[in-house]
């Protein structure tokens, strides 16, 4: 049977506002916590990632433009630091390497200026890749440095073509494996327009450093 009823009234405006201030205030301290990761993920990138890459960027540049001794600063023990050092170590043996090929130019050119004869080393374009400066005063140039790259036949006789070997005795036509070596008298005709009587010894230089490169040296002494 049936006793009574129960009737319970209440508001429900009261909860739909706490409900949504609940949402509210959940979805700020979402947003809150989101942003907070966010730059808290791009500090530690910026701090331990992009900063060193960066770093490593710029002293890689700083090699190429020259400056061997450039040196990465990281600080602490991990990999981005031990890459560093590595960076560094190789910096290092780089800067060595050149200093000792620096060295061994200077004593190589020293060596050459230190022949009373001129010399000049010629490649298989007939450029002059070496020279010394006895031989940068017997043809008329002001410095070694003028007359690297030039043709042996512009230097020695004013020409903008390779010699005719018909008309005058050209080493690098002439020489082969069978004779490696020839002498023979020139009329070097200087940048002024002088002339000047040399006697050059001439010979073939093969290098197999990477492939193999034919060149000819010759010796000219000033008669």
């Amino acid at each position: 049977p049936v006793n009574g009823i129960l009737v319970v009234d209440y508001k429900a405006q009261p909860l739909r506002q706490k409900s949504w201030l609940t949402v509210f205030v959940l979805g700020i301290s979402g947003t809150i916590a989101l942003v907070f990761s966010a730059l808290a993920s791009w500090w530690f990138m910026r701090r331990f990632v992009l900063k060193p890459v960066a770093s490593l960027n710029n002293a890689s540049q700083s090699i190429a433009a020259g400056k061997l001794n450039t040196q990465v600063r990281l600080n602490g023990q991990d990999e981005m630091a031990q890459l560093a050092k590595s960076f560094n170590k190789m910096a290092n043996h780089l800067e060595q390497s050149h200093t000792a090929l620096k060295n061994r130019e200077q004593f190589l050119q020293g060596l050459l200026d230190a022949l009373p004869d001129g010399v000049r080393v010629i490649d298989a374009n007939y450029c002059i890749i070496a020279a010394n400066q006895t031989y940068a005063q017997q043809s008329g140039y002001a410095s070694i440095q003028a007359l690297l790259q030039q043709p042996c036949y512009k230097v020695t006789y004013q020409r903008d073509t390779p010699c005719q070997s018909t008309a005058r005795t050209c080493p690098m036509q002439c020489l082969t494996p069978e004779q490696p070596t020839v002498k023979f008298m020139e009329i070097l005709q200087r940048a002024d327009g002088s002339a000047l009587s040399t006697e050059v010894y001439a010979a073939q230089l093969t290098l197999n450093v990477g492939k193999s490169q034919r060149l000819l040296v010759e010796a000219v002494r000033d008669l």
